[in-house]
């Protein structure tokens, strides 16, 4: 009988190291000001996102509102985690600019460093699999 059970953990253990369980990787918005606020993200052409943005456009302009569940969103790319290596391809091959527009927070970046840097500076998550970027 502990030869089965052995056997049985062991398969078990290889079985759930050999499966993928990627989490998704987002990019989570939240308004913490007391203001309505948005969130752009201008894209090198028509980008298509993931589940409940399955749609082409240039620009994602996420509009925040002040209270719940209105002030938070999460935008998802895949799976996966934000390595420096997967931000800065995002940024080269994908972003042409990124904006926020809230009551005290304006910010607007073109250039590929400062949104790289930007974006690293964001990530969180046991595996970096969030940017997340707070709008106060």
């Amino acid at each position: 009988m502990n030869k089965l059970k052995l056997t049985t953990t062991v398969f078990s253990l290889a079985l759930v190291s050999l499966t993928s369980c990627d989490p998704a990787k987002l990019i989570i918005v939240k308004n913490k000001s007391d203001r309505p606020a948005c969130f752009y993200l201008a894209f090198k052409g028509s980008r298509m996102v993931g589940e409940g943005y399955e749609k082409e456009f240039e620009t994602l302009k996420i509009e925040l509102g002040t209270t719940k569940p209105d002030n938070r969103t999460a935008i998802p790319f895949g799976f996966g985690g934000w390595p420096r290596r997967e931000v800065e391809r995002f940024v080269d091959e994908q972003v042409k600019s990124i904006e926020i527009v809230g009551k005290e927070t304006n910010v607007s970046m073109t250039d590929k460093q400062e949104m790289t840097e930007y974006l690293l500076a964001r990530r969180r998550g046991l595996f970096n699999q969030f940017i997340t970027i707070r709008i106060d």
